[in-house]
């Protein structure tokens, strides 16, 4: 670091030498395949889940997207859950939403993903989903 810099400066200018991480999408292969974003959902994460779901198109793998780490608390994560769902009925991909609790499962079936949103609690690992029926 420049000695006339202070060190809660780093990451913060254009000119520096480290700037602000992006966040990462996991990709976990497995039957389902998970998808892991490390942060809420938004227009970052849109050209990365292009790729996940054609890529799971390709292999005909269901695709669980987990949001456990990354909830779902505002409208732009709203709208790439939404936009996750279009992308995946439109290719026939099985997609299905894990949040981590009841009040994002319900503002995702309030905001119509037609995918099933479920919750850990909701299901055990491996077993096939019922979808269950929303408060609206």
């Amino acid at each position: 670091m420049r000695p006339d810099r202070k060190p809660e400066d780093c990451g913060t200018t254009a000119g520096g030498s480290y700037g602000p991480m992006a966040p990462l999408v996991v990709f976990e292969p497995g039957p389902p395949a998970r998808i892991v974003p490390s942060d809420p959902l938004g227009p970052w994460a849109l050209p990365a889940l292009e790729r996940l779901l054609r890529a799971a198109e390709a292999d005909h793998r269901p695709i669980t997207l987990d949001l456990t780490q990354a909830p779902v608390s505002d409208p732009t994560s709203v709208a790439a859950v939404l936009w996750a769902d279009d992308v995946s009925r439109e290719h026939h991909i099985p997609f299905e939403v894990l949040v981590p609790d009841m009040v994002s499962a319900e503002l995702l079936d309030f905001a119509g993903v037609d995918a099933p949103v479920y919750t850990p609690q909701d299901a055990s690992a491996g077993e096939r989903f019922v979808r269950r029926a929303s408060a609206y």
